[in-house]
């Protein structure tokens, strides 16, 4: 826990919001890609 700033697991919801963004039409250009979800937020 100490790498993760905020020193907890992201929740499933939290976790959705990414599954979320590449299931909605800002992500469609988006091909082939390595997403990472931290702290909440796509980076």
């Amino acid at each position: 826990m100490k790498g993760i700033l905020l020193s907890r697991l992201g929740q499933p919801k939290e976790i959705a919001n990414a599954y979320g963004f590449l299931a909605s039409d800002e992500a469609s250009y988006i091909t082939d890609t390595l997403l990472t979800v931290y702290e909440g937020k796509v980076l």
